[in-house]
């Protein structure tokens, strides 16, 4: 019988709820290997799903738009695992220090400033990453409105997109321990980031590589400024509660 809705149970899995049957206790040694199934296998994991957004952009989303789920990491968990291993590789290799040793504040800025944004920017990336995905899905409705999918559809689309983005970002964190290492980097990641998120909106879209590019940037960047203005919006209603709070 199944231990969580009470159906009779005869094979590994409950036919109504979906449950596992659990025939002993858990234990460390099938909690591991479970993790390492999930991240390793070829065939239905983590890197499974990194590797074929990769290489066929468009089989992951349009697969899992379908209802093919079963192959691939789930899109809001792939982005999320993604951007967390962005943060904690910054910080590992510490190249975020690296980059602030190798590029001069802004002639006119306050470096004390910049330097206190950067921090922010580095401690909380995965978040940042994370708050831009609702704002480019807002745009990609109105860039992408012949499609008629539904803001959750494009949503899916967009996290398998910067998922796969911020896996090819990883590897140019390392880049910046080479002693030529320089503004190029940057640049390079953002047009190599440009291209993989371009790929994959060109087949989940049917339209051309290049205009998808195209469409991608400005998406990102309408994305930014929609994040900048909600976060001045909230800092001065805090700021404002604070004041009459304090009043």
């Amino acid at each position: 019988m199944c231990r969580t809705c009470g159906s009779p149970q005869i094979e590994a899995y409950c036919a109504q709820c979906g449950q596992r049957t659990l025939e002993h206790r858990f234990n460390l040694k099938d909690s591991f290997q479970w993790i390492i199934s999930k991240i390793f296998d070829l065939e239905h994991g983590f890197f499974h799903t990194t590797w074929l957004l990769l290489k066929s952009p468009g089989t992951v989303p349009l697969d899992y738009l379908k209802g093919a789920t079963v192959n691939y990491t789930h899109p809001f968990r792939f982005m999320f695992i993604w951007a967390t291993l962005s943060t904690l590789v910054s910080h590992w290799i510490g190249a975020f220090e690296i980059v602030g040793e190798q590029f001069a504040p802004m002639e006119g800025s306050d470096p004390e400033a910049q330097r206190a944004v950067q921090e922010y920017m580095f401690k909380y990336l995965h978040l940042v990453i994370l708050a831009t995905v609702p704002f480019m899905t807002f745009w990609n409705l109105l860039f992408f409105r012949k499609s008629r999918m539904n803001f959750t559809e494009h949503l899916i689309i967009n996290a398998y997109g910067l998922g796969a983005s911020t896996a090819t970002g990883v590897v140019f964190f390392f880049m910046y321990y080479l002693p030529f290492a320089g503004m190029w980097i940057t640049g390079a990641s953002m047009i190599i980031m440009m291209i993989v998120i371009g790929r994959i909106y060109s087949k989940s879209y049917q339209q051309n590589v290049y205009l998808c590019m195209l469409k991608y940037l400005l998406i990102y960047l309408l994305s930014m400024v929609s994040l900048m203005i909600i976060a001045v919006i909230v800092t001065v209603a805090w700021k404002l509660i604070e004041a009459s709070v304090a009043g």
